[in-house]
């Protein structure tokens, strides 16, 4: 675990729940078997092979899928790999339709660089600032795709995650991909992308919890 990232950790407890409150989340924590996840995240990725197979075979359904992204301020590292991890993705038929609020030019900036790079990079700087709903709002009515993807600013994907959510489509039938809402578990990383942690595993549809707990959320 990295030593900076677990201090950083512990302070923030710390801070949120007093000396008490540090010392239960610890056991609590010691005795998780998610504590394990930093060291075999790995365990849950494709192989290269395998990525290199769905550059190679690309699904007999190949939807374009409009990845719809607020932005306000985002600083460039972020902005980058978000960026990155979109262009090494192995589905390749996606947009991105980034809506930016922000005040100043960092956003646009970055965003150009790229577009130079790949024509399916969009951007629209917006007049003000509508927060996140409102910029999402906003991406939408750029989006072009048969299918919208939500990420906010600072995600970033997995080289696999829009294959895998097209392969999903690909075991339905026609009739019934037009009311498909697909997600997947997701995890966090530190800001250097060293450390994997708090995984969030999802249920199967869970009608009932849904109602009760928004468990689509990100990739």
């Amino acid at each position: 675990m990295n030593i900076a990232y677990q201090y950083n950790y512990v302070k923030s407890l710390l801070k949120r729940y007093g000396f008490r409150g540090l010392m239960l989340k610890t056991l609590e924590r010691a005795k998780s078997p998610m504590l394990a996840y930093s060291n075999c995240f790995k365990n849950y990725l494709p192989t290269g092979e395998e990525l290199a197979r769905q550059r190679k075979e690309p699904p007999s359904y190949a939807p374009l899928i409009s990845v719809v992204v607020p932005a306000y301020e985002t600083g460039e590292v972020f902005l980058r790999e978000l960026f990155d991890s979109l262009l090494a993705q192995t589905y390749e038929n996606w947009e991105l339709c980034l809506a930016d609020g922000s005040k100043t030019d960092i956003v646009r900036q970055c965003a150009g660089k790229y577009q130079k790079k790949d024509k399916r990079i969009h951007y629209v700087r917006l007049e003000k600032n509508g927060g996140i709903s409102e910029n999402t709002n906003a991406g939408f009515q750029m989006a072009q795709g048969d299918f919208i993807a939500l990420m906010d600013h600072d995600d970033v994907l997995a080289e696999n995650a829009l294959y895998e959510m097209v392969t999903c489509l690909n075991g339905y039938e026609k009739e019934h991909r037009e009311y498909a809402m697909i997600y997947s578990d997701e995890d966090k990383i530190n800001s250097d992308g060293t450390v994997h942690s708090r995984p969030h595993f999802k249920p199967d549809f869970n009608l009932e919890f849904l109602r009760r707990n928004n468990y689509f959320c990100h990739f």
